[in-house]
């Protein structure tokens, strides 16, 4: 049974890196939960074989990954929605100095 679930959770973790470069965010955040529920039902490393705890450390090896490249992600379009934020203030200041 642990074996499936590390299993699936690598899986998810396959179909989040293909959301994410789709940017399929309803469906990433759908993958997000599966895989917390996943997390929570494998419970402690006691009950994992040395392989199974070396497939879990690979998982979360990964996880770091997909987290680094959502906050890069997020930064920049932070980024994208600032620039556009100043240009409209100075598109309706142009307007509004009779120009």
């Amino acid at each position: 049974m642990k074996q499936e679930q590390l299993d699936r959770l690598q899986a998810i973790q396959d179909e989040q890196f293909e959301a994410l470069s789709l940017k399929q965010m309803d469906h990433l955040q759908a993958l997000e939960t599966e895989k917390t529920r996943l997390l929570h039902g494998l419970g402690d490393l006691k009950g994992l074989t040395p392989e199974q705890q070396q497939q879990l450390k690979a998982c979360l090896d990964r996880q770091t990954e997909l987290e680094r490249v959502c906050t890069e992600i997020r930064d920049a379009l932070g980024d994208q929605l600032k620039q556009e934020m100043h240009r409209q203030k100075a598109v309706q200041a142009y307007k509004d100095s009779g120009y």
